[in-house]
């Protein structure tokens, strides 16, 4: 197993300090990997099978290639490393080839990895200057500490073993150290998550590329069986990585259904699971807008919202924001009217979904609503995955608008015991505080040394403006009254309906 520096900000974009760490440790790990290339490159392989050297070079590049693309990912804050199977073709090559053509193997086929993977060129440098000094300083170390043989016994193996284990490990605390100089300090619980899977696999990494040297060493009977074996290895590998993902978006989903209930308004549903959602897909920004539903009956037509309230969860933390619904944004507009979520990755090939990312500044970005059937009307929005080349895919978008249908009926719950409190305490027509609410403030200044007076008014002849004009109008000379009253009464008075 390799772990290494994987996704990183931007260097461009981090502290001046970090950036000349970065650079300056990039140009160490090329300086090395030269001079022990240089140092080393007449000493002969440690075990010698005849394969012509293009042959060698060609495989080791293919494997290290393969292993690059078949990665797990373990996202860390802004960072992440990855652990892939790259320590096999390693030590094979440390056995069978000299350093120039295991450094030039591993620099090939793990650079058309990250090309592939659109690594910025910060990025890439830095990542191929690491592969190319891991392979030369656990080639160069095995030559000397073995020597050229014929065979490999136990003894060797061992040797073997304790090298790369070495080497895995001083590379490993290298992630550690751009995680220190990048995001802060790291505790020895991160360090473990690291380091040790690092030595598990890199001893399962020897012990299969010794099994590989005695098959090869066979002739033509032992390549094949090695190369259905990589084949199956590499397909029950893949099928693993893509369990794995899975089962760590049930148990998240878990997580976040079992948190979900509770809140007593829909501000604090909000504040609580917006940053989950965040930290859960890995976004820069989070909102969720909750805007105000068209009244029943007032058209057949899906009339468009006129005001929202925005809770957003970012990288400064919790803030609510409450304005003008945006109607016009066609892709919020279209997640309302007709629930089709967006999905906006990084270079994407939808004109429209491009221009869209431009007009409001995001790398990338999701847009689902609310269930039609939550009684919630809103969106959700995540904008800017975070690390240098990742970005949302299906799976994000399927998992947010799991994420989404839960936080709609915890929102709704929310919104429901808000009214029920609101309705517990104020008049139905008027909005005006009832005998409850007053009560209370009554008994709140019983021991106020000032004291406090207490007004009772009544409108006469209330009953036939009823009468003669209708309850309506009625109605709306109780409103009328109760806004001037509020507007007449002093500063901290109660001003309540009975």
């Amino acid at each position: 197993m390799n772990t290494r520096q994987a996704a990183t900000s931007r260097v461009a974009h981090a502290r001046p300090r970090a950036a000349r760490l970065t650079y300056g440790l990039a140009l160490s790990l090329a300086g090395a990997a030269l001079t022990f290339t240089v140092l080393d490159a007449g000493t002969p392989p440690t075990l010698h099978t005849g394969l012509p050297t293009w042959t060698m070079f060609c495989s080791l590049a293919a494997l290290f290639g393969l292993s690059e693309l078949l990665a797990l990912t373990i996202e860390f804050r802004r960072q992440a490393h990855t652990i892939t199977l790259s320590s096999i073709p390693i030590v094979l090559g440390a056995l069978l080839g000299p350093v120039p053509v295991v450094v030039l193997a591993r620099v090939l086929g793990g650079g058309m990895a990250l090309a592939y993977q659109r690594k910025s060129l910060d990025k890439f440098a830095y990542n191929v200057t690491f592969f190319a000094c891991e392979a030369a300083l656990l080639t160069t170390l095995v030559h000397h500490a073995i020597g050229s043989r014929d065979s490999l016994d136990l003894t060797g193996e061992l040797v073997v073993l304790g090298v790369a284990v070495a080497v895995d490990q001083f590379f490993s605390l290298l992630v550690l150290l751009m995680i220190r100089i990048h995001n802060g300090p790291v505790t020895l619980r991160d360090a473990i998550g690291v380091l040790a899977p690092a030595a598990a696999m890199t001893a399962v990494s020897v012990a299969v590329a010794s099994g590989i040297v005695m098959l090869v060493r066979l002739g033509a009977a032992g390549a094949i069986v090695v190369g259905v074996t990589l084949v199956v290895a590499t397909m029950l590998y893949r099928g693993y990585l893509h369990a794995t993902r899975r089962h760590a978006a049930l148990e998240l989903v878990h997580d976040f259904v079992t948190s979900s209930s509770g809140a007593e308004s829909i501000a604090d549903a909000a504040h609580g699971m917006l940053e989950r959602i965040r930290t859960l897909l890995r976004a820069t920004t989070v909102s969720m807008a909750v805007i105000d539903a068209p009244e029943p009956g007032d058209s057949d037509e899906p009339a468009l919202p006129r005001t929202s309230t925005r809770f957003i969860a970012d990288e400064d933390g919790f803030s609510v924001e409450t304005g003008a619904a945006e109607i016009y944004d066609w892709a919020v507009l279209r997640a309302l009217t007709q629930h089709q979520p967006m999905l906006a990755p990084r270079k994407t090939r939808d004109p429209a979904t491009a221009e869209w990312l431009r007009e409001h500044g995001y790398r990338d970005a999701m847009v689902v609503s609310f269930p039609p059937s939550s009684g919630v009307h809103g969106t959700i929005t995540l904008t800017d995955r975070l690390g240098e080349t990742a970005t949302f895919t299906s799976d994000d978008l399927a998992l947010l608008q799991t994420l989404t249908g839960h936080l709609a009926v915890s929102a709704r719950s929310a919104q429901m015991v808000e009214r029920l409190a609101y309705d517990a305490n104020h008049d139905a027509l008027t909005g005006l505080p009832n005998r409850v609410q007053l009560s209370r403030r009554i008994a709140q200044h019983a021991d106020d040394p000032h004291g406090a007076a207490v007004l009772l008014l009544d409108l006469d002849r209330f009953k036939e403006v009823n009468d003669a004009l209708g309850h309506a109008a009625g109605d709306r000379l109780l409103n009328v009254v109760a806004e001037r009253l509020v507007a007449a009464a002093p500063t901290g008075a109660t001003v309540a309906r009975l």
